[in-house]
């Protein structure tokens, strides 16, 4: 991918990663990266954080939080901004796992209907 605005005239190239269903992009300010603990150490989102799915941005949001104000003992230094972007999974996505899973169970396919909304 290229970027306008390189003064290359060919751009600025961007790295680009997928982003697979329920996925999640985190994006923090160096008020995150530069929190220091009491030796003076900085925190590093990408060692601190459990690997994992976290169900939803919210909850990724406030595991890092509660990390940083762990990590600081609760005194930051800077303000800090950060968002999660997490790639929703579709209620037709779950159906259709789920319905496979029982298939392989019982070895007899079954239908779901969606719930009224």
């Amino acid at each position: 991918m290229c970027l306008p605005g390189s003064d290359t005239g060919g751009g600025t190239t961007a790295d680009v990663f997928p982003l697979h269903l329920g996925d999640s992009l985190l994006l923090v300010t160096d008020g995150v990266t530069e929190a220091r603990e009491s030796t003076g150490a900085f925190h590093d989102p990408c060692r601190h954080l459990d690997p994992g799915h976290y169900g939803n941005p919210r909850r990724l949001l406030d595991a890092l939080v509660c990390h940083v104000f762990r990590w600081t003992g609760g005194r930051t230094q800077d303000d800090m901004a950060i968002v999660a972007l997490t790639r929703a999974i579709p209620m037709a996505h779950w159906l259709h796992v789920l319905s496979e899973a029982i298939t392989q169970c019982d070895g007899a396919p079954i239908s779901i209907d969606r719930p009224e909304q």
